[in-house]
């Protein structure tokens, strides 16, 4: 059956498919929040597990190639950061871009 207009039915299927969706994402982001931080490391580590085994399901978009190209070309003159500066300073960066000027 397709639909061609907006009906009742069609609202009421998106708006529960939408709310299901919902839920099952706050389940998930609930989970993550509520676990230690050895636990989020080895959530991580299964997820990169689960990801290198599906390789090929996991395509990188060409843009990738040319930002890692270009970084092997172009090193940095910086020093190396730990990850957790690393991680601060790229979270620092990127809450200034959502901040309006």
């Amino acid at each position: 059956m397709y639909f061609t207009e907006r009906s009742p039915l069609l609202d009421f299927v998106a708006r529960t498919t939408i709310e299901c969706w919902e839920k099952t994402l706050m389940s998930v982001e609930t989970m993550i929040a509520n676990l230690s931080p050895q636990d989020r490391l080895s959530a991580l580590e299964l997820l990169w597990i689960a990801i290198d085994r599906d390789t090929n399901q996991f395509v990188p978009p060409d843009w990738h190639k040319e930002v890692l190209a270009y970084r092997l070309e172009n090193p940095s003159p910086k020093p190396a950061l730990p990850l957790q500066d690393a991680m601060d300073e790229i979270r620092q960066k990127v809450n200034e871009r959502r901040t309006p000027s």
